[in-house]
């Protein structure tokens, strides 16, 4: 996925360095609160080794 700027804003892919702030957002009981369930670090993880492979083949998905 190639970036997209604005003044204000930029959507990306998911990088590694995203990693501990992607699993802080999965296990936050306010963020998931209406989800009926948390995501341990391995789980938050795997999501998001998901979600990159999903833009990677589609060109634009969950973009942090």
């Amino acid at each position: 996925m190639k970036p997209i700027r604005t003044e204000r804003l930029i959507l990306r892919n998911w990088e590694d360095r995203d990693r501990e702030l992607f699993h802080r957002i999965n296990s936050d009981g306010r963020v998931m609160e209406f989800f009926p369930f948390r995501r341990d670090r391995a789980a938050a993880d795997a999501k998001m080794d998901e979600v990159r492979a999903w833009i990677e083949e589609d060109g634009y998905g969950f973009a942090a």
